[in-house]
């Protein structure tokens, strides 16, 4: 069954990447003013199947219960009104055939949708849209905490990780509760308010930067190496982004601060604010 599986990814990989080839992707030019750019949003989010790979992790109750399911079906219907032609999840290039293999078999009705976000959110609005596949555009980097810890207890540091992760995770309780009593919705038009992009931001400069000494500087590369993740995920979307594209992006939360950055910086893309179509009190809906 398992070779099967990858046997049907591999068919899956080349069927796509022949229809991709007729496409004008952004990578093959270079305008310091392109008449139209490629408009991209992201949704930045928990991990709904809980896990466990983050720092500090949130639980999060059963999505899968008729009450969430609801509550998705209509994120989803809101997410809709972006109108994107592509969708991109948080998982590496490598799992991408795999992922479109599932995919369609969700199509034909014989996969079920797991807890995770790229399947309750990517897969079902890419099906509610009838998009032909999903992309899958992670970079796994290198995450130093333990020379970070290592160091930190070594050189009378302790003190700043044991605060600031006091701080996560009384953070990360808070947001259980919110989780409770607010819909999925409204938990992430929460989640993706520019006070809190930036301050799931200011851990990685206003504490692990703070880590080091002298010549030595293990929180900076600990920080150094997730900028240069997202730099990646980044790059592995610009590779995908072809001419007329709306690009919706899924990905955990942490992420958004950086990638949000690049977007709006860079030549090609027009970032639109994932509120403007998840809160009804924003109307600017483009």
């Amino acid at each position: 069954m398992k070779n099967l599986m990858y046997v049907l990814a591999i068919l899956v990989g080349i069927t796509f990447s022949l229809r991709a080839q007729t496409a004008k992707k952004v990578v093959e030019r270079f305008e310091v003013a392109p008449k139209k750019k490629i408009k991209v949003t992201i949704l930045g989010t928990t991990h709904f199947s809980n896990p466990g790979q983050d720092v500090v992790n949130m639980k999060v109750e059963d999505v899968l219960q008729p009450k969430r399911q609801k509550e998705m079906r209509a994120l989803v219907d809101l997410l809709a009104k972006f109108k994107p032609t592509k969708i991109m999840l948080e998982s590496t290039p490598k799992y991408d055939s795999i992922h479109n293999v599932r995919y369609q078999q969700y199509l034909k009705g014989t996969y079920k949708l797991k807890r995770n976000e790229r399947q309750q959110i990517g897969y079902r609005l890419a099906k509610q849209l009838g998009h032909e596949r999903i992309y899958m555009v992670d970079h796994k980097g290198q995450f130093p905490m333990g020379k970070v810890n290592k160091y930190a207890q070594a050189n009378n540091q302790a003190y700043l990780l044991n605060k600031a992760f006091g701080w996560a995770k009384k953070e990360m309780s808070n947001r259980e509760t919110y989780f409770k009593n607010h819909t999925i919705t409204e938990f992430l038009i929460d989640m993706n308010r520019p006070a809190f992009i930036k301050k799931s931001n200011g851990l990685y400069l206003s504490l692990f930067a703070k880590i080091g000494k002298d010549t030595a500087y293990p929180g900076t590369n600990l920080v150094a190496n997730w900028y240069e993740r997202n730099l990646k995920i980044y790059t592995n979307i610009l590779r995908l982004a072809e001419d007329g594209d709306r690009i919706l992006v899924v990905f955990g939360a942490g992420h958004v601060p950086i990638l949000q950055h690049l977007f709006q910086d860079a030549l090609d893309f027009e970032y639109i604010e994932i509120n403007d179509f998840l809160d009804a009190k924003t109307k600017r809906n483009k």
